[in-house]
């Protein structure tokens, strides 16, 4: 049958398919030493990583250049950083569309479990490159025209062709239906061609086993699609660096910030001090002619005061002296100065946070240099790796047409309208009613008219 001899997992993102199992051994030797066993915990890792599925971080569309080419892609792109982010789309305007990402994990989980139903074999002279063999007994230009017709027809039949470049001098590979491009974190560039879609028995799908005329009567209809894979290598797909350490912003000085937040104010004007101005005339007694009684001037006061202390100093002037010397004592200024040197100056709460910070960040950066230095030896592995793998799958799909489900055909179709919708604007609020100034009018109330009843009672 069929299944029995065929790998039905067509792009083979899980290399377990085609490698054994890991087994590692559950009791290491007892007389290990130190050395052999972080020997083994590394190859033990290492064997891991190497049978780790491979995870699509890319993904580009491109429509049908051929004339009759079903509506099935837009030209797309979109990318993830790993796998454990989200999707975004290259071209998206955040400000007027939304992005759905449903879809596109769709067409993702289709990749991974894409299934095959039947296998057609291509012509045997068209080469993984395009490249059609000539043998030297071949070169006569009729026997070339021949051999290149017979392929050209082969692949028409099934919804491909192969086209010069008009932007280079290499051939185009294309297809009725379009072409989905899918990148895997490990740099393998998977290429799906989508061709015709073929009908007929169970049988006649898997392998193609009619003659051509005999009829499809006898068995059910089913229906399926041609596919092409062609694989390369993208080594900047290769699991990016580790995220470096982001640095610290130091902020702006107290001083700054000040300054620049501050708005301008008028200036006030200058108030004199005491004893500034005294026996000028201001404003409030510029025409008051009042004289201001006799004062006796400086020296004569210090002649009094001379006359008066002379002798023996009495106890206040004693005190006095004392308290200027006390004052004036340069000794204690420095003292003084010292101590408040001593003192340690009170730090910006912003400043603080930004040294605690810087010095995190400064330890981190050793770190990250130990982990680059790591990651890049582990990438040298990984991207040989990575080309070694694509050698493999592109002589596993090189002579081959396959023939995927209708189903799944249908769940690998993407459209820019599947995932991308207009942003609705924002509902605007409606004005809220400012409240009535207007004064409640007047309630006429009728007159009540005088009674009459202490007037009848007197009568």
């Amino acid at each position: 049958r069929f299944e029995d001899w065929i790998d039905d997992d067509l792009l083979a993102l899980d290399p377990k398919n085609d490698l054994e199992e890991f087994e590692p051994d559950e009791e290491p030797p007892l007389d290990e030493t130190d050395a052999e066993r972080e020997a083994r915990i590394a190859e033990e890792a290492a064997e891991r990583e190497r049978r780790r599925p491979a995870e699509i971080v890319k993904l580009r569309t491109k429509p049908s250049v051929l004339a009759g080419g079903g509506d099935v892609y837009d030209d797309l792109e979109l990318g993830r950083p790993d796998a454990a982010s989200s999707w975004s789309l290259v071209g998206l305007d955040e400000e007027t569309e939304t992005f759905e990402k449903t879809p596109v994990e769709g067409v993702v989980e289709t990749l991974e479990n894409l299934k095959i139903v039947g296998v057609r074999r291509k012509p045997e002279r068209l080469l993984p490159d395009l490249r059609v063999e000539i043998g030297p007994r071949e070169r006569d230009p009729r026997i070339v025209q021949a051999i290149v017709t017979e392929i050209q027809d082969d692949l028409l039949n099934r919804g491909f062709d192969v086209r010069p470049d008009p932007d280079s001098d290499e051939m185009l590979f294309v297809s009725t239906s379009g072409q989905l491009q899918a990148t895997a974190d490990n740099g393998v560039v998977y290429t799906l061609h989508l061709g015709d879609e073929f009908e007929g028995t169970d049988e006649q799908l898997k392998g193609g086993f009619q003659e051509e005329g005999e009829s499809t009567e006898d068995g059910e209809t089913v229906k399926g699609r041609y596919l092409v894979v062609r694989v390369s290598f993208d080594e900047t797909a290769v699991r990016n660096p580790p995220d470096a350490p982001v640095p610290p912003v130091k902020p702006q000085p107290p001083s700054k910030l000040e300054e620049a937040t501050k708005p301008d104010e008028p200036k006030e004007p200058v108030k004199p001090t005491e004893g500034e101005g005294e026996g000028e005339p201001t404003e409030s007694t510029e025409g008051d002619e009042t004289p201001e009684p006799d004062t006796p001037s400086s020296e004569e006061e210090s002649k009094e005061s001379d006359d008066d202390g002379a002798g023996e100093e009495g106890p206040a002037d004693v005190e006095q002296s004392s308290g200027e010397s006390t004052a004036d004592d340069p000794s204690e200024t420095e003292e003084s100065e010292a101590e408040s040197a001593d003192q340690p100056e009170e730090m910006d709460p912003a400043q603080a946070a930004y040294e605690l910070s810087l010095e995190r960040y400064e330890r981190r950066m050793k770190d990250y240099a130990v982990e680059l230095a790591e990651w890049d030896k582990k990438r040298q592995k990984l991207v040989e790796r990575g080309r070694q793998r694509s050698e493999v799958l592109n002589a596993r799909f090189a002579d081959w047409y396959y023939v995927v489900s209708t189903r799944q055909f249908e769940d690998l179709q993407l459209k820019r309208r599947d995932f991308v919708a207009k942003k609705e604007p924002p509902a605007e609020e409606p004005p809220t009613a400012e409240p009535s100034e207007e004064k409640p009018a007047d309630v006429d109330t009728p007159e009540r008219e005088p009674s009459t009843e202490g007037a009848d009672e007197t009568e």
